[in-house]
């Protein structure tokens, strides 16, 4: 067993914050992912507010300082999970981003995407002095959490379709599959597991449009090289914006990719985000794996009313509780385009249903009890909490609560005995 101390310090509030310890059998590395509109590391935005920790915490920085290796890299904030995926390949590893010349030419972007000189887990899948595997451990917040199911994926399955059109001395390492063993386990956050309702009630194609703008939007107000270096879009391989310090992309290109983004189907995260596309995803990048530990945690800051509506507590974010309040009264009925939801579904953490954060419904599930009694293969549902979206990233939490929170998700992953995929 090791034992590391927490100092309070890395918390920013020394008095308040108890030396804290961790056990674990393994020293795997945790990673980190981000959700939709988030931001990661490499991002200026960190410097000020962390994306796990807010204005005060920084739970990658207090991993670091337990001797455990922890990132949190920098994904599309708006980008679609198979691009977000490939991103995330190139930077623990190193290299170019390909996102396929199958993915690029059906969804017409650039097939590479940025360089990273510097792997952020150099040594990632390779078998140490005693034959042992390096592997890492997942955690992906709201959106996050379809883009590390999407990722583990690809690394189990690779892709027949790029593998086919792809010569291979052109293949990228991470379409060849067989990896399925470099992950150890991963736990979701208010996951975006089985699609939003607020989105499905809408419908991906009535959002189309407004989808479509927002982006052009964005492609002309935040591609100059200062908001980038505070908060970067990643949109490159579209030409909606530019990587920092190259060229920018005129109005008229900018255009046509706001407008190619809006109408693409699995490649478009407001479709992903509809029950029909979080269900064309399951179907896509299929799961689980036997050889990997899988755990959801989903919130509920509503609760219902004589009216069966599910209405915010107080307190939460303010702009939240009238989300939550608008997702906990709507239901819809089955259509071609969805398979609709009930009340049952009203119940969130003002922004992702409960529902939806636990378990993928293509997927087996069971309530947690312990950890010694967790079988990998299986999502363990962890006891609802009283939470709501942003909470799971640190806001309104204190610190050391928050703290301690993080590092039991962390610590019950690193202390489960290592499966081997067979």
């Amino acid at each position: 067993m090791y034992k590391k101390a927490f100092f309070p310090r890395v918390m920013g509030t020394e008095n308040k914050v108890p030396r804290m310890y961790v056990e674990r059998k393994h020293d795997y590395p945790i990673v980190l992912v981000h959700g939709a509109m988030g931001w990661g590391e490499s991002d200026g935005l960190n410097k000020v507010m962390r994306y796990y920790g807010f204005f005060r915490a920084d739970i990658p920085e207090m991993l670091r300082t337990m001797g455990l290796e922890a990132v949190a890299p920098s994904l599309g904030p708006f980008v679609c999970i198979w691009d977000r995926a490939c991103d995330l390949w190139a930077q623990l590893v190193g290299g170019t981003v390909d996102y396929g010349i199958v993915h690029s030419k059906r969804y017409k972007h650039e097939r590479y995407g940025r360089t990273y000189d510097k792997p952020l887990i150099p040594d990632w899948g390779e078998l140490d002095d005693e034959g042992k595997r390096k592997k890492i451990c997942l955690i992906g917040h709201s959106f996050g959490a379809p883009t590390i199911r999407c990722f583990l994926s690809i690394l189990a399955e690779g892709s027949k379709e790029e593998r086919e059109a792809t010569p291979e001395s052109e293949l990228s390492e991470f379409f060849k599959g067989g990896k399925g063993d470099w992950v150890h386990a991963m736990t979701t956050l208010a996951g975006v597991n089985n699609g939003l309702t607020l989105v499905d009630w809408f419908g991906a194609d009535k959002l189309e449009i407004p989808w479509g703008l927002l982006h052009f939007a964005m492609g002309l107000l935040m591609d100059s090289d200062f908001v980038k270096s505070v908060y970067d879009l990643r949109f490159d391989m579209y030409h909606l914006t530019s990587a920092p310090g190259q060229p920018h992309y005129s109005i008229v290109e900018k255009w046509k990719a706001s407008r190619n983004i809006a109408q693409k189907q699995l490649n478009s995260m407001c479709h992903e985000t509809t029950f029909y596309g979080a269900a064309e995803v399951q179907k896509e990048y299929p799961g689980t794996y036997d050889n990997v530990y899988y755990f959801c945690h989903a919130g509920s800051a509503t609760e219902y009313n004589d009216e069966g509506k599910a209405v915010t507590r107080q307190p939460t974010f303010t702009p939240m509780r009238f989300i939550g309040n608008f997702t906990g009264s709507i239901s819809k009925k089955p259509s071609k385009v969805s398979p609709g939801f009930d009340g049952s579904w009203r119940t969130s953490d003002t922004l992702v249903s409960v529902k939806t954060a636990q378990n993928p419904l293509a997927e087996p599930g069971e309530d947690f009890v312990a950890t010694d009694l967790c079988k990998p293969g299986i999502w363990y549902r962890m006891p609802l909490e009283s939470k709501d979206h942003f909470a799971y990233m640190g806001s309104g939490e204190e610190n050391e609560m928050y703290g301690a929170f993080m590092l039991n998700v962390v610590q019950r992953m690193l202390n489960l005995p290592t499966v081997d995929a067979e």
